[in-house]
């Protein structure tokens, strides 16, 4: 009816943002479309023999190309993306492997650990100059998985 529910990230899409569609392609495990969308290119099937740990050829990324990345989530995620990237501007908190419990009865657990350490991150950047200055930068990427 004309009327967007997300009237502020409409207004940033329309305005600032950058915005696209991520298409995934089977066989994929657990990151429908994340090579695609930060790599620019389909997930390796040849991935499987790996057990989907890494990508089998080396690729750059959005986040090597970043002034900084921040990322947190899976430790069968992270890693894929920060391999390939030079320097020391990307980095990754990772909850351990053990708490990845995918028939846990709570979901969201996993989602509320990023959601905390994200929270504290910015906390952190009040009383961090150093920080707070990064965050204030052209090229910074956020990534919460």
């Amino acid at each position: 009816h004309g009327q967007t529910r997300a009237p502020y990230l409409r207004n940033i899409l329309q305005t600032r943002g950058t915005w696209g569609v991520s298409h995934t392609r089977v066989p994929t495990e657990s990151r429908p479309g994340h090579v695609a969308l930060i790599a620019g290119f389909y997930e390796d099937v040849s991935a499987v023999a790996k057990g989907w740990k890494e990508n089998p050829v080396e690729f750059d990324s959005v986040f090597n190309q970043s002034r900084e990345t921040w990322a947190w989530g899976s430790p069968d995620i992270l890693p894929m993306f920060a391999k390939g990237a030079t320097g020391d501007h990307v980095h990754t908190y990772m909850y351990s492997s053990e708490e990845e419990d995918f028939a846990d009865s709570d979901p969201g657990k996993l989602d509320t650990w990023v959601f905390e350490k994200v929270e504290a991150f910015f906390q952190e950047a009040h009383t961090n100059q150093t920080l707070g200055e990064a965050l204030q930068q052209r090229r910074v990427i956020l990534f919460l998985h």
